[in-house]
């Protein structure tokens, strides 16, 4: 991939299969060819009875990646509950058959393609987003986090992980921004870490300039959106270069 090229950034989703439909507008109308979705497809306010709504999201999803086969996807901390059996918020116990197995289906269709971490360039995309205690825990693991080397040692690191080394507060699909000034990493490399999970009230760059922080689809339990519903559009040089306008929910 060269580096100027754009990379349209899916952030959480909630159920809000019409996502899919704008990132494929916008991509379209924007001549991008890549997008990495950051997580979180299923739950939200009040909607654990609302299967139609779980139904249509992993529709959209087969659709978008059909259309676009080269997508790639993070596992969120409301998709892994499914699959670990984990309670949070949101989780739908009517709807756990479904998600598991539309989640299995996912990992069948896009194999690599769906993992916890994802690099292209100097961007590291993941739900979350990795911290320096994460890393350091995984030392005493076994982990060989002396020999990091690169962005795609520390990707590869994580997609080791399991249940046990993930569902913890400062792992990539749990970390929030309390974080971020003692334990955010890589910014002396040049690397821009990608990450939602945390709703925020527009896109935005940390002080470093090395995290962007882009949940800014999610809603209060009123359903009002708490950011402006717009698509970040980065490049593999690091750099967030757009913010793209959804026509959103309606």
């Amino acid at each position: 991939m060269e580096d100027n090229e754009k990379i349209l950034v899916i952030p959480d989703v909630h159920l809000r299969g019409w996502m899919f439909e704008e990132a494929d507008r916008l991509m379209e109308e924007n001549g991008i060819t890549q997008a990495v979705c950051l997580g979180d497809l299923v739950d939200d306010w009040d909607q654990q009875l609302n299967r139609a709504a779980y139904e249509s999201v992993f529709e959209k999803v087969f659709w978008f990646d059909e259309k676009h086969p080269n997508t790639l996807w993070c596992y969120g901390n409301h998709d892994l509950s499914y699959m670990w059996h984990k309670l949070e918020s949101g989780y739908s116990p009517y709807q756990e058959e479904l998600v598991g197995k539309s989640i299995l289906e996912m990992r069948k269709r896009m194999n690599e393609r769906l993992m916890y971490a994802h690099s292209i360039g100097k961007c590291l995309f993941t739900h979350a987003g990795v911290t320096w205690e994460f890393l350091d825990d995984l030392r005493f693991k076994g982990f060989n986090i002396r020999g990091i080397r690169c962005i795609e040692d520390v990707r590869d690191i994580v997609n080791q992980c399991m249940e046990g080394e993930l569902w913890r507060d400062a792992s990539p699909i749990w970390a929030r921004p309390t974080f971020e000034g003692n334990f955010r990493i890589f910014g002396e490399y040049g690397v821009l870490q990608v990450t939602g999970h945390t709703p925020v009230g527009m896109n935005y760059l940390n002080r470093e300039k090395t995290i962007l922080f882009c949940d800014n689809f999610s809603t209060y339990q009123n359903g009002k959106p708490i950011g402006p519903e717009k698509f970040p559009v980065v490049t593999a040089r690091g750099e967030w270069v757009d913010d793209l306008w959804t026509k959103g929910s309606c």
